[in-house]
C-alpha cells in the first residue's frame, strides 16, 4: 500500500512543524521502517540542525520524554487522520498475492505503525481484495525493526519454519534487516518504496534518466544492507520466489 510511502512521511513533517521546526522530506524519510516512536528519535539523533533548533526554541536539549509526547499526542492522531488517504494498493499486489496463494504460501505482515493505524490499513486492504494471514506491529512484540520479533511472531502464528522457508519483502533498510536478523531471505523493493519516495503520478512525469538514477540509488542502499535480492516492484516477486525455491533444493540457505 501507499506507493512512495507518503502517509508517514507527511505526518513526521507536520509533527515537527507543530513544534516550530521545519524538516525536509529527506529528513522525514531517512529512518523509515522503524517503529514510529523510534523514527522520531532518529530524526533528532541523525540531524544536528534539528536538535539545535529544538534547543533554540525550548531552551534545553530534547529528551526522550519529548519524543514520547510527540509520538503519543501528535503523531498518532495526525497519522490516523490521513492514513486512509494513502491506502491504495500498489499495482501488481493482487496478482502477486494470487500467485503466492495458488502455491500455498502464507502471507504475514510487519510494520512500524501502531495498532490503530494497522487496523485502518487492514480494513482498506481488505476492501481492495487483499488480506494477509497475519499482521503484527511493534506493540505486539515489544520491539520494532530491525529486531526480528515481528517476523518470528508471524512464523509462529503461521507455523512456518525454518527461517530459510521465509522471505521478507520490504522497501526500507530497517525492514530488510529485520528479515535478515530473523535468518530469512531478504528482498528489497526499490522503485515503489520510500527510498525513491515518489508516487505513481510523480514517476510518470519524471525524466527517465533521473528516475533510473533514483531507482539505482535505492537499489544500491538495499543491496548494501544485505538484501539477497532487489526488485523494483512487487510484480517481480514471483521470479525471486522461484529462484529461492531452486536454491533451497540445492541446499543453499540465506
Amino acid at each position: 500500500m501507499d506507493y512512495g510511502c507518503y502517509a508517514p512521511a507527511v505526518v513526521f513533517i507536520e509533527v515537527f512543524k507543530r513544534k516550530g521546526i521545519e524538516i525536509s522530506m529527506e529528513q522525514a524519510r531517512a529512518p523509515m521502517g522503524l517503529f514510529k516512536r523510534d523514527h522520531i528519535k532518529r530524526i533528532f539523533e541523525w540531524n544536528p540542525d534539528v536538535a539545535r533548533k529544538w534547543t533554540e526554541i525550548f531552551g534545553r536539549d530534547w529528551r526522550d520524554e519529548d519524543v514520547g509526547d510527540m509520538y503519543e499526542n501528535l503523531f498518532k492522531k495526525l497519522q490516523l487522520d490521513v492514513i486512509r488517504d494513502y491506502s491504495k494498493l500498489i499495482p501488481g499486489t493482487l496478482k502477486t498475492v494470487k500467485w503466492l496463494r495458488d502455491r500455498g504460501i502464507k502471507i504475514g505482515s510487519t510494520t512500524g505503525y501502531f495498532k490503530e493505524a494497522v487496523q485502518a490499513n487492514l480494513e482498506e486492504a481488505k476492501r481492495q481484495g487483499y488480506e494477509p494471514d497475519t499482521t503484527f506491529c511493534p506493540d505486539d512484540v515489544r520491539g520494532g525493526r530491525p529486531f526480528p520479533w515481528m517476523v518470528m511472531r508471524n512464523m509462529l502464528e503461521n507455523q512456518v519454519c525454518p527461517p530459510a522457508a521465509v522471505v521478507k519483502v520490504d522497501d526500507t533498510v530497517a525492514g530488510v534487516e529485520e528479515g535478515l536478523n530473523a535468518g530469512s531471505w531478504g528482498v528489497g523493493v526499490s522503485k515503489t518504496g520510500t527510498l525513491v519516495g515518489l508516487n505513481e503520478e510523480e514517476i510518470e512525469k519524471m525524466n527517465p534518466a533521473t528516475l533510473r538514477a533514483k531507482v539505482e540509488s535505492a537499489s544500491d542502499k538495499l543491496r548494501r544492507c544485505g538484501a539477497h535480492y532487489v526488485i523494483e516492484e512487487i510484480g517481480q516477486l514471483p521470479n525471486v520466489i522461484l529462484d529461492i525455491e531452486e536454491k533451497l533444493k540445492r541446499g543453499i540457505n540465506p
